[in-house]
């Protein structure tokens, strides 16, 4: 219950958030924040902006007995003048908050820069460590267990959250050989020889096909979803 409990105790942050008119618009929806439990996620479309939306959530925080963390709160900038945005410095309680170029939200890597975009970086590593686990069994056992093991364990890393995230085409081919890759060790492959025929045979999906069908069953479910700002966004654009 704690989740539903601290939005409901958040809701009139929220309210304050929405009354004060200071975030951004995507499309015409009015978005100044986005919430998941104690993860809050401020948007602004300037720096006035984002300065005084922190300014409603500390005020919000001394009247409620709320503590923000300063060094875990930071900041991101999309967009091109960067160096104008950061000019000066951006505070919450009276310290400045530092700009980050990536940031893990939700267990999601995400950049700053001209586009949305996501970093695979950590998850690579930690699909790499979970396969090295699976290879190091000490009595292995068979080829189709050992498959089954990768699936189940290893490959969800990488397609983690891979219904949004936004990987450029050289990131999919890298997760793409990552998956080739255990397989090929699996079965005493050699780098140079292909594993598709096999992969298939045995019921298994490529990596580009699994973030393909997550995508697209994401997109045929929004309007069911219950969110009312990804439904609009789904049934008007």
């Amino acid at each position: 219950m704690s989740a539903k409990i601290f939005a409901i105790y958040l809701d009139d942050l929220v309210k304050e958030l929405r009354r004060s008119k200071y975030g951004c618009h995507l499309a015409d929806i009015f978005l100044a924040s986005v919430l998941y439990a104690d993860d809050v996620c401020l948007l602004a479309p300037t720096r006035y902006a984002m300065q005084c939306l922190l300014d409603i959530c500390s005020d919000y925080a001394d009247r409620w007995c709320i503590k923000y963390n300063e060094k875990k709160s930071k900041l991101m900038f999309f967009g091109r003048s960067f160096s104008s945005f950061t000019s000066y410095p951006i505070t919450m309680n009276g310290k400045a908050l530092d700009f980050v170029s990536e940031w893990n939200y939700l267990g999601v890597v995400i950049r700053s820069g001209m586009h949305f975009s996501c970093s695979p970086k950590k998850c690579t590593c930690s699909y790499y460590r979970s396969v090295n686990t699976i290879l190091n069994i000490v009595r292995r056992p068979s080829e189709i267990v050992m498959m089954k093991l990768l699936y189940s364990i290893s490959i969800p890393i990488l397609t983690y959250a891979c219904d949004v995230k936004v990987f450029s085409s050289k990131e999919m081919t890298q997760l793409h050989v990552a998956a080739n890759d255990a397989i090929q060790k699996i079965f005493t492959y050699n780098r140079w020889e292909s594993v598709k025929t096999l992969r298939e045979g045995l019921g298994y999906r490529s990596i580009t096909e699994i973030f393909a069908s997550r995508k697209a069953s994401f997109e045929r479910n929004l309007p069911s979803l219950g969110n009312a700002t990804l439904s609009y966004l789904y049934l008007n654009y």
